[in-house]
This record gives C-alpha cells, structure tokens and sequence, in this order.
C-alpha cells in the first residue's frame, strides 16, 4: 500500500452528499459525507464523516463561498457528548469569517463500529494496526482536500489538530502542499515516549509483547534505540516511494523493525516548513510529555511555540487567549 497516498479521482457532485443547512446559535451547518480512499471492510468507518460551518450572515440558510476554510482534527477518543470545547472554537472562528470543517476520524464518532465506544478500536491496535489507522486518516483529509477545493473554489486552507490530531496534522503536512499554516495543540511525537511516559500507558494495550507490563515497556525502549538510525534513512528517501511494507526500500526496511515508526509523526518533521506551524503546548501535559513535544518541535525545524499552563484537555480550545493564537497565526 502506497503510504499516506491515494489514488485521486475526479470530484463531482456524485462523489460526496452534503446534507440539508441548519441553524446552530447563529451559525449554518452542513453535514458532508464521502467514501473513504480506504476500505477496512467496516462500512461505519468506510464512509468519512464531517460538519461544515458558517457564520449565517443574514435570514437566508445557504452555504457561501468561503476565502479561508479551517480543518478542524479531534483527539483520541472524541465523544458527541463532550464536543462542546471544539463547537467553541468553532463559533469563534466562525464569527471571524472562516469556514470550518470538523472531520471525523476513522473509528470515531459517526464512524464508531456498531457495539463499541468512539476511539475503542484503537486501544488494542498493534503496530501494523496503528500505521493503517493513520494511513487512512491522512488519506481521508487529503481527500476532503480535494472536495473543499470543489466546494469552495480553491479556498485558503488551514489545519488544526489537538492531541491525536496534531499527530495526523503533522503527516498531512508534510505530504500536503495544498494547506497555507497548521496550528498543532497538546501534541509530540516519539512514540516510546508518548505510549510509557505518559497516563497513555494505562490505556493502550497493542502487542509489543505477549509478557508482562514492564517487560513491554523494556522491548519497546529497546526498539527505539533504532530510531534514529530510521531518522537518517528515511531523510535519504522520497516520501512518494514509501509504502506500508518498504519492500522495494531495502536499506529503510532493515532499519524500521515495528510499523509504528512509519507513523511517528517526529518521522515526518523534516518534510514540513516550519513557517508553516504553529505549535501549542503544555507545562503539565499528562499525555504528551515536554521532552515528546520538544523532540517534534526540533524535527519540524524549531517553528514558533507557546506553553502553556492547562492540563491535557480539549478545553484548551475554550480559552480566548488561544483562540486568538491560532486566529492571528492564520491571518497574520
């Protein structure tokens, strides 16, 4: 499978349904679907789900031609209950004149598998599992890409991803040169930090051993002692021959020994201008620790980041002060 890359075909009115307009506290709503470039064989997965938002700017419902669109990616086990913090920033941004469009991932909210919880899946993902599951979301956006080009008529286009989704940000990134800025929250990269330093180690099972806790803990620091190794062959190749299995990458193949480097996001770091990133972070971030943060701050080339004092939370996005960060990063 050719990562992070789909095979692109032609967008028209029969490849993607909008729904009718709403009116949301002032603001008109789209509900958009398409098929996802991925078939996982789960059909609620298969089919992307998003919202499109606006600024209603008179009685009339209909939607607008937008200068400036905003991709708005969810965290890990996002929830329709508690997406308050994310329907904030979106009418703040919104009242500012940007359209946003809030994407689901795979395995998430609309695109949960019958009988399990939003994000579930992802908990006992192994290694292989974990790249698939990026891959996907990676082509998925890009796709939208290709839809909201359609829509809009080739808009300004912003991203934006906190936690997991700063994670998916920084991939698309760095195979997307269709998207002006992305502001990254409450992320990092280094996944051996990220899965043992962090509370994210009393979550995730996976199976990088069959043994005990600690055991898996030792296996996985002992894998990554490889990963700088994997840094410098994969800066020696072009991103558009890799693939899932590196078959025809042998020199990379020999260096990467679990799936999992594919889909750190410190992977990618140097395929990425950091004029084009803003990075916000936490002093007490109990998920992405300050040493995961600063080593994907260092692979993307050291752009401009802000601490803050907020625990891990969505309710970052509540916060007028980040709002206005992110907004003026944008536009400035």
């Amino acid at each position: 499978m050719e990562l992070y890359r789909y095979k692109k075909t032609l967008v028209d009115n029969s490849s993607y349904t909008m729904s009718s307009p709403t009116k949301i506290n002032g603001l008109i709503r789209y509900d958009l679907s398409f098929p996802s470039p991925v078939n996982t064989a789960i059909k609620n997965n298969d089919t992307v789900h998003a919202q499109i938002f606006q600024k209603q700017n008179d009685a009339s419902v209909q939607l607008e031609s937008a200068g400036d669109i905003l991709i708005l990616i969810h965290g890990f086990a996002a929830k329709e209950k508690g997406l308050d913090s994310y329907h904030t920033f979106i009418a703040s941004m919104a009242k500012r004149g940007i359209t946003i469009i809030f994407i689901n991932l795979p395995y998430h909210l609309k695109r949960t598998p019958q009988g399990e919880s939003s994000g579930q899946k992802l908990i006992a993902f192994n290694d292989i599992q974990t790249l698939e599951f990026f891959h996907q979301a990676v082509v998925d956006i890009r796709r939208l890409l290709d839809i909201s080009e359609k829509i809009f008529d080739h808009p300004n286009i912003y991203l934006c991803g906190v936690s997991m989704g700063c994670m998916v940000s920084t991939i698309v990134l760095a195979f997307e040169g269709r998207i002006n800025s992305a502001a990254l929250l409450l992320g990092g990269g280094n996944w051996e930090e990220v899965h043992w330093k962090g509370t994210l180690r009393y979550v995730l099972n996976g199976d990088c051993s069959k043994d005990s806790i600690n055991k898996k803990r030792v296996e996985c620091r002992e894998t990554y002692k490889d990963f700088p190794h994997f840094l410098e062959e994969l800066k020696k190749t072009n991103k558009n021959s890799l693939s899932t299995e590196l078959d025809d990458l042998k020199d990379l193949k020999e260096v990467t020994p679990k799936s999992c480097f594919l889909c750190d996001p410190m992977a990618f770091g140097h395929m990425v201008n950091p004029d084009r990133v803003l990075m916000i972070n936490s002093r007490f971030d109990l998920y992405f620790s300050r040493r995961s943060s600063k080593y994907l701050w260092k692979e993307l080339g050291k752009p401009q980041i802000k601490w803050v004092n907020i625990f891990h939370s969505s309710k970052i996005l509540e916060k007028k002060k980040i709002i206005n960060l992110v907004y003026d990063f944008f536009k400035g």
